[in-house]
């Protein structure tokens, strides 16, 4: 996303999206609000990244050899490590009455 007008954009809708969900701030939504701007944040997270790209240029690119399949191997280990560690701090915060959190069934 090099383009700062489509950058602008995605800003504008998400500013927008929240107008319209009566969102002042994140930390006064609603767990339906918060449910629609999560949504809408995977949305524009998944078009900023999404890129077909030419699979000819993209496998010339990576070559043949396992130095691309290993750094996503280390890079998956260590995303799935750091969200193990933020969810461990996200519900010791609200056990510790830090956050407040509407559970459901």
């Amino acid at each position: 996303m090099g383009d700062p007008i489509r950058k602008k954009r995605y800003i504008l809708v998400q500013a927008a999206f929240c107008a319209d969900l009566g969102m002042k701030e994140q930390t006064t939504a609603l767990p339906i609000q918060l449910s629609y701007y999560a949504d809408l944040c995977g949305w524009t997270l998944a078009r900023a990244h999404a890129r077909s790209g030419d699979a000819a240029m993209n496998a010339g690119f990576i070559g043949n050899s396992d130095v691309f399949d290993r750094a996503i191997g280390t890079f998956t280990r260590l995303y799935a490590d750091q969200t193990e560690r933020d969810y461990h701090i996200f519900t010791g915060a609200i056990r510790s009455g830090k956050i407040i959190a509407d559970r459901e069934n």
